[in-house]
């Protein structure tokens, strides 16, 4: 799933974009931009225009065609730091250290877990039809614990909880809550508690990427449902779990970098601090290599392109200006400038237009088509993107205009090098990914699709084409869909009387 993180910005005096103050950053689903090149080519290009769509579709957060070569060698660099963190987790769950490395980034993954168990436990037990009652009894249990108990103690103490709670309930009663269903269901609770107490224990002491993976394999083996109770989180969800890690970055280089939010590190919640150490052995044995993944469980890889897809958008989005100049980042992290968004919003009106020409130039009889309409569509986007991309403008300008489908396969080939160019080649399978990047790939989409065009249906004959991927059940193109709406309101305003 393709993500975009987003925030309310302006544009300074010096050009740059900056947060406005008291906005916070928010992730959510890249959705609605199958246009999204046509919707850039029309902004309005004056700061405040700019600023409006920055804030609405996220920062350019132009990568580099690099990033596949040094994705393995930064997953192999980082992977010991991240062996050592899930290590340094299950340590702090088994004594009381106070000082362990990367305290404030262990903080700040502890208080993302600890989100992710609210929203986890929230889903799972409307899933399992449990009352307030239901889940105060569990954590209540949870809370009588001593301070060794381990994961698999808690989890017992806590079905052990359910098993009296369904046998206070009526014999006679007709329809079960799912959850008393399933304890029905089970043929050897204590066993079957038993053996899950086990695996989530070794799981949270895994002291090697091979320990983990294989603990992992044994639970899934006694959850073959897991994908039955897959928590789907909803960007509203995802903003409020990555708020600790979105402090984090956002204070570093300041005075309380120390810490997630300025104050002493706190002890977290006990619940959290036997789930955190299981979640990240999860996250370590996950990405092991040669290992399948819990079914339902998604987690970024250290040597995958996608995860460091991620990581440039959020230290773009994220990270500081004082950090980015004292780290050294300005060559990977570019600064976001109104410029830029008005270079890409001209770079994408000039893909349109050659876009729109060829779609006229392929319908047979189009009224709209004037001769010399294409080529000229061409040669201006030629003498742009051709000096960017390192090919001759030749390239384009010399072919026959009416060999469409020689057109349309070099336009294919330009926008796949433009792609390679902004670190987006091969395409994105999952993760954030900036403006520039998800605008490129809708151009290629419109390319790639050679389906038929279709004329506005206005019944003045309008001769406009609809927009490329246009949905089956739309009628009529922009300006008189406007139309449309407008004599819908006028005709109500009418009625209203």
């Amino acid at each position: 799933m393709i993500e975009r993180v987003s925030r309310k910005v302006s544009v300074a005096i010096d050009g740059s974009i900056v947060p406005l103050a008291g906005s916070s950053s928010r992730i959510g689903r890249a959705v609605g931009e199958r246009d999204l090149y046509r919707d850039l080519a029309k902004i309005s290009r004056s700061d405040a225009g700019i600023a409006r769509a920055a804030s609405r579709w996220g920062p350019l957060a132009r990568g580099t065609p690099l990033l596949s070569l040094y994705a393995p060698l930064l997953g192999a660099f980082f992977g010991p730091i991240r062996d050592r963190l899930a290590t340094d987790a299950t340590d702090w769950a088994e004594d009381d250290r106070g000082d362990i490395p990367a305290r404030a980034l262990f903080e700040a993954i502890s208080g993302s877990f600890e989100n992710l168990g609210s929203v986890m436990l929230e889903r799972l037990a409307a899933y399992f039809e449990m009352t307030q009652a239901d889940l105060d009894a569990m954590i209540g249990e949870i809370a009588t614990l001593g301070p060794d108990a381990s994961l698999g103690e808690s989890l017992k103490t806590t079905w052990e909880a359910f098993v009296r709670r369904r046998g206070d309930q009526d014999p006679t009663q007709e329809t079960l809550p799912r959850w008393a269903a399933e304890l029905d269901g089970l043929d050897d609770f204590g066993a079957q508690s038993d053996r899950l107490g086990e695996v989530l224990d070794g799981l949270a002491a895994a002291a090697d990427p091979t320990a983990t993976a294989l603990a992992l394999t044994r639970l899934q083996a006694l959850v073959p449902r897991a994908s039955e109770m897959a928590v789907l989180v909803d960007d509203e969800a995802s903003a409020a779990i990555l708020a600790p890690i979105f402090a984090l970055i956002e204070g570093l280089g300041s005075a309380t970098a120390a810490t997630v939010d300025g104050t002493a590190p706190s002890e977290p919640a006990r619940p959290a601090r036997l789930l955190v150490p299981a979640l990240l052995a999860a996250w370590q044995g996950a990405d092991t290599p040669g290992h399948t993944p819990l079914v339902g469980l998604d987690v970024p890889k250290l040597a995958d392109p996608d995860s460091w897809r991620s990581a440039l958008v959020l230290g773009v989005a994220l990270a500081p200006p004082a950090i980015r100049t004292r780290k050294g980042l300005d060559s990977l992290i570019h600064p976001e400038r109104a410029l830029v968004w008005r270079e890409l919003s001209i770079e994408c009106a000039l893909w349109r237009d050659a876009i729109d020409q060829l779609r006229l130039a392929e319908t047979p009889g189009a009224m709209s088509a004037i001769p010399g309409d294409l080529r000229a569509a061409l040669v201006r986007l030629a003498r742009s993107i051709g000096p960017v991309l390192g090919l001759p403008e030749t390239d384009l300008i010399r072919l026959d205009e009416d060999a469409t489908a020689t057109i349309r396969e070099r336009l294919l080939r330009w926008i796949i090098a433009r792609c390679a160019l902004a670190g987006v080649e091969p395409r994105p399978r999952r993760g954030l990914v900036g403006t520039e990047g998800r605008a490129l790939w809708s151009i290629h989409d419109a390319l790639a699709d050679v389906a038929p065009a279709r004329r506005c249906e206005w019944p003045d004959e309008c001769v406009e084409l609809l927009p490329p991927g246009s949905y089956a059940h739309r009628r009529y193109c922009d300006r008189h869909r406007r139309e449309a709406m407008r004599r819908r309101t006028a005709r109500w305003r009418l009625r209203a009387r």
